[in-house]
């Protein structure tokens, strides 16, 4: 793995490898498949090329030409070649393990059809490349399964079958727990951390509680009452364990006038303190741009649901 690591940083030194590219490697063309390697390192070498397939030389032995891709590239071009290509597509009786295995059955197509010049066209494009890639498709004792499960459909069709597709449920409840959990959390660290003499600690309830302080409490256990009914995907932010949940309960102990004994004492200073120490201070700037981070990403993270237009 170190060796292919220093490869990839060779490639993007020098030029040959340019990561985000639709050529990433420089000197393939953008159709040709990068070869990469476990870890997503592009090697700069093709998927296609490398060493001879067996069944390469088996076709070699049976065309009778040198077992070079070169040679077999030129025989497919001839009457028998283009006859063999076009035995293969009309009994299905091949496979492709890459795109480029599918280029010469590709260029026969038309030429088994008439269209000549567009087979042409083709071999022109590949015929560059022909001593290094693998062109021709694997010989295969049976048809492919299920040959009709391929359909070619128009953009209105493919939109209005995404549109039926329900949203993706992990990814939504990742957005709910984002826009609507993370806020109401800071709103509650944050009334907490009122009654402490230095919010950096969370030894909250240092100070006491004035009525204000009751009333405003009470107002946000009520409104996590409405959202809790609207908002029922992300169950970890609703239930009662974790910080946000301790948080929640002391908070309906202390609203209602109980005192807290000293286990929901504990439990809830010790949320506090872990959470500002995670997050930083509500309002600060570390708290504030991990949430904008957050809050960008939500809205626009990938789910299976496409809206009909």
């Amino acid at each position: 793995m170190g060796a292919l690591r220093d490869c990839h940083a060779r490639g993007y030194g020098d030029g040959s490898l340019r990561i985000g590219s639709r050529t990433p490697v420089g000197a393939l063309p953008s159709w040709v498949t990068p070869e990469i390697a476990r870890g997503g390192f592009a090697t700069g070498a093709a998927s296609a090329g490398g060493p001879r397939e067996p069944y390469e030389r088996t076709l070699a032995h049976e065309f009778g030409v040198p077992a070079q891709r070169s040679a077999l590239f030129a025989y497919a071009l001839t009457a028998p070649g283009l006859a063999w290509l076009g035995a293969l597509l009309d009994s299905g009786r091949y496979r492709i393990a890459l795109p480029e295995e599918a280029a010469l059955l590709t260029a026969a197509w038309p030429a088994h059809h008439g269209e000549t010049e567009q087979a042409v066209e083709l071999v022109g494009v590949l015929a560059p490349f022909a001593d290094r890639l693998r062109f021709l498709p694997r010989p295969a004792e049976s048809a492919a399964p299920a040959v009709d499960s391929v359909h070619r459909r128009t953009v209105g069709e493919v939109g209005a079958a995404l549109g039926h597709r329900q949203p993706g449920e992990s990814v939504e409840h990742q957005r709910e727990a984002r826009t609507v959990w993370g806020p109401f959390a800071d709103e509650l660290l944050s009334l907490w951390l009122e009654t402490a003499e230095d919010p950096r600690t969370g030894t909250v309830l240092t100070r006491t509680p004035d009525e204000g302080w009751r009333r405003r409490a009470a107002l946000l256990l009520q409104r996590y009452e409405a959202l809790a009914l609207r908002h029922t995907g992300c169950r970890k932010r609703r239930g009662a364990k974790g910080n946000t949940g301790i948080l929640r309960a002391a908070l309906g102990e202390v609203a209602a006038g109980r005192d807290l004994d000293p286990r929901q004492l504990g439990l809830l200073r010790h949320a506090c303190a872990s959470t500002v120490r995670k997050r930083g201070l509500p309002g600060s700037q570390r708290h504030a741009a991990l949430r904008a981070e957050q809050a960008g990403q939500a809205p626009f993270r990938p789910t299976t649901h496409w809206p009909s237009s």
